[in-house]
């Protein structure tokens, strides 16, 4: 130590201030510039928003329906909703959209929803109608295409079939000669088929008789409950008359009663033959209620019996329908396909 105080090191002073007069009186200066500026990008943005044409989202979300059942008895669709994105994110349809709507055919988009069980299609365009049908007529197009290929593909599997069985026949004709024996026994056989075909359709016939006269008696049987119910509901009538004529009278009989009371009427007598009256009202009213409450379940049952009859009655003409369409559509249909089984190994034999 030399005794000689140590002078700690001096900061570097830096002046950070801001002059708000001397910077106000700048953009007072440049006023002109700043508001000349400010206009032109004011007009140029009006001009850009009213000049330019505007575009719409429009779009459609699709679901595929149910065009037919699968050998399971569950419901498909000739397609999907990933078929048409496909189709879409391809560019098939732009040479369909360029030979309708030429240089205005936008460019469609797609995108998938619900783990994609429906799609969305959708463009921009400018104008809201024409951007639907434009839409719309994408969509069916895919739709024509897609049936169009599946109609194809049927198509050659049914040609396939055709032409195995087309195979099948030409090797049956090559040997003719030889199966003609077998061909007699197979229209006789056929013929036999026939007439069991046509014995079937006479029994079904005769049950359907036998139905329509079951529909008659059950008919007849109707309108007997219907007479039960008619007779009921006019005795109930009758009984409600009684029982309303009785209230009536007890009503009378038990004001007639309480006033002998209250003017001190002495004559005990009186007034127990108007109590015994009175009771005895009461008691057959009470037992035409009860006859009342027996007819009306009476014709609850009646009614039930009678919409029995109409039940069963639907379900005969059902069976009646049924019997008739397996004659016409199945049984003949039948007897048409071996007549026309037994023409063809006549031509054979020819």
């Amino acid at each position: 130590m030399n005794g000689q105080q140590q002078v700690p090191p001096q900061m570097p002073y830096y002046e950070d201030e801001i002059d708000l007069y001397e910077l106000f009186m700048v953009l007072v200066k440049r006023k002109k510039a700043i508001l000349l500026t400010t206009f032109l990008f004011t007009v140029i943005a009006a001009l850009v928003a009213f000049l330019s044409t505007p575009k719409y989202k429009i779009g459609i979300i699709v679901r595929p329906g149910v065009t037919h059942f699968n050998s399971k008895g569950e419901p498909e669709s000739d397609w999907k909703p990933q078929d048409l994105k496909s189709w879409i994110d391809s560019g098939a349809y732009k040479e369909f959209l360029y030979e309708k709507y030429k240089d205005k055919a936008p460019k469609i988009m797609s995108s998938l929803h619900r783990g994609g069980t429906i799609i969305e299609v959708y463009t921009y365009y400018p104008d809201k109608e024409k951007g639907k049908e434009i839409i719309y007529s994408v969509i069916n197009q895919f739709i024509k295409e897609k049936i169009s290929s599946k109609k194809n593909k049927r198509l050659l599997e049914e040609q396939k079939h055709l032409q195995a069985k087309i195979k099948q026949l030409e090797e049956k004709l090559k040997n003719v000669e030889l199966q003609k024996d077998q061909i007699y026994n197979n229209m006789i056989s056929l013929q036999m088929s026939i007439n069991v075909v046509k014995g079937d359709i006479e029994k079904q016939k005769l049950q359907i008789q036998d139905l329509k006269d079951k529909i008659g008696n059950l008919e007849k049987e109707k309108q007997l409950i219907k007479q039960d119910i008619n007779s009921l509901i006019k005795a109930k009538h009758n009984l409600e008359k009684r029982l309303y004529l009785i209230n009536k009278n007890t009503d009378d009989l038990i004001r007639e009663r309480m006033y002998m009371i209250k003017s001190n009427y002495n004559d005990k007598l009186s007034l127990l033959i108007f109590s015994n009256i009175i009771q005895d009202n009461l008691v057959y009213a009470s037992n035409l209620e009860m006859r009342i409450s027996d007819i009306e379940e009476r014709i609850t049952n009646k009614q039930k019996q009678l919409y029995q009859k109409d039940l069963e009655i639907r379900n005969t003409q059902s069976k009646i329908k049924a019997l008739q369409i397996n004659i016409e559509t199945n049984l003949k249909k039948q007897i048409s396909d071996l007549q026309n089984a037994i023409n063809e190994l006549k031509i054979k034999l020819a």
